[in-house]
């Protein structure tokens, strides 16, 4: 008789799911000088790979297990830099999404830096076009509140090239929102934050 305890799943059969990915886990491009990830990748105690096609079959499986005939689930995409997982990745993503029969929204945090390159930038503009995916962009202000911590790798600020991306993706109408991180230097100038936001026309923060 065997003494290996009996696995059991539970299916929830629900008509809602979120679910939260990490799939390109911390890797990313710039060097956000408030950033928990810097500390935690130096000391080794966070992995620098991309999810593989494997764990993605297996994730949408789960799903389609867990949700009712009529249900709808959300993947909200973030990082480290989501995009960095690569445009192939989504592309096989939104696939088995598709075979699976699943009504799905797709969430995404990014910095925007990788739509800011003509072809893979173009690229992931129409993946997100084409799949009505809602965009939350990481800017923390102005020029002057944004690159006092939003740098690249050289220290150099970000704020053209995340405007850049902002642009290129509204005028072909995707969704776009902001999320800020509220440092001391953006806590320090409210007002000033408040009028980036009213002068960018953005309508969700």
């Amino acid at each position: 008789m065997s003494t290996t305890p009996e696995r059991r799943c539970i299916f929830l059969n629900t008509k809602h799911l979120t679910v939260l990915l990490k799939p390109a886990s911390g890797l990313c491009q710039l060097a956000c000088r408030y950033c928990f990830y810097k500390d935690l990748g130096a000391a080794g105690a966070v992995t620098q790979n991309v999810m593989q096609p494997g764990t993605v079959d297996a994730l949408i499986k789960l799903v389609a297990d867990n949700l009712a005939k009529d249900g709808h689930v959300t993947f909200a995409f973030q990082g480290g830099e989501p995009l960095l997982a690569g445009v192939e990745f989504y592309k096989n993503f939104f696939s088995r999404v598709q075979e699976a029969g699943l009504d799905a929204t797709y969430l995404f945090q990014t910095n925007g830096i990788c739509l800011c390159t003509s072809e893979i930038g173009d690229t992931f503009i129409q993946l997100f076009k084409e799949h009505h995916c809602i965009i939350g962009l990481s800017v923390d202000g102005d020029r002057i509140l944004h690159d006092a911590n939003r740098v690249d790798a050289k220290g150099n600020g970000t704020f053209d090239l995340v405007m850049q991306a902002y642009k290129k993706m509204t005028n072909v109408g995707i969704e776009v929102n902001f999320l800020t991180v509220l440092s001391k230097k953006v806590l320090s100038h409210p007002k000033q934050l408040y009028n980036f936001y009213k002068k960018s026309g953005i309508k969700y923060i």
